[in-house]
């Protein structure tokens, strides 16, 4: 038994080895099409929160081209399909967000999509999601929001997908699964490096310059325009939640002392939106 990570990542490889053999295109195949999924994802989100197909291209187009996105979408871990539902996650929360309409699907796909989250790389699954949206309405002072029957629904569901496959290794492996997930990979990894040499304060901050490549040239220009933009309230409040987005992310992973790339990757559709936005405003002059 390996109880490093949870089974959603194994039972999605094994479904493409029964289809495709046992092979070495099998076992890509599962990121590969993940993140062609989350580029997919990324260009949807830029455009439902900012209606402009031109940033919704731009940004899908910046996250397809980025270094560690086509690294990862090519690699046999669990981070890209990690990275895929819990941005999902958040995508569901805001989408129920902006439009009140829909509030409650929205709330109930996020617990969803979180329970899946945690079933592909475990708690960060639902630390990241509950920490983006709890840090976006206190900064917006709108908690009541989750005060509603779709916020328990949202509890049950989360449940009703991760607690199983939980429950039934800690009846069938006990102490050993006990010690190896939830210690050794959950509580460890807080307070011991695996790598001396990552556990900086700057670690992140050039994982994101370096992974953006070969777009990291243009992120403080955009940081400019986009600081110019923030008197803007039609679009003031979407670039809040994207940087709550990556904050809360950054701030969760730079608190444990072990630091690895892939721990910060579910920012990077995040920071490609922001490009996307950046680009659309230098393409069109600034004139819209």
């Amino acid at each position: 038994p390996q109880f490093e990570k949870p089974i959603f990542t194994y039972w999605c490889l094994i479904l493409s080895m029964k289809a495709l053999g046992q092979n070495a295109f099998a076992a890509r195949f599962v990121p590969a099409i993940f993140g062609f999924l989350g580029v997919l994802l990324g260009y949807w989100m830029a455009f439902f929160i900012f209606r402009r197909k031109t940033i919704a291209f731009l940004s899908g187009f910046i996250l397809a081209t980025s270094f560690i996105w086509v690294a990862l979408s090519r690699s046999v871990l669990t981070d890209m399909v990690f990275s895929f539902w819990v941005v999902l996650s958040i995508a569901a929360f805001y989408y129920g967000y902006v439009n009140q309409d829909r509030k409650n699907l929205g709330i109930i796909l996020c617990g969803f999509f979180s329970g899946v989250a945690v079933l592909a790389k475990g708690a960060l699954g639902i630390v990241f999601p509950l920490g983006i949206i709890f840090g976006f309405l206190a900064y917006r002072r709108d908690l009541k929001f989750l005060k509603c029957w779709a916020s328990a629904w949202s509890v049950l569901i989360f449940l009703a997908i991760a607690a199983p496959w939980h429950i039934y290794i800690y009846n069938h492996f006990g102490k050993s699964f006990i010690d190896e997930y939830w210690v050794n990979d959950h509580v460890r990894r807080i307070f011991e490096a695996e790598h001396q040499k990552s556990n900086t304060w700057y670690f992140y901050l050039m994982t994101v310059v370096t992974g953006v490549f070969p777009w990291s040239f243009f992120l403080v220009p955009a940081g400019v325009v986009l600081w110019a933009l923030r008197g803007r309230k039609e679009i003031a409040s979407h670039l809040v939640f994207i940087l709550v987005w990556i904050g809360l992310v950054w701030g969760i992973v730079q608190i444990a002392q072990s630091k690895l790339a892939s721990y910060i990757f579910p920012v990077f559709p995040a920071v490609a939106i922001l490009l996307g936005v950046y680009f659309d405003k230098i393409l069109s002059g600034g004139s819209e």
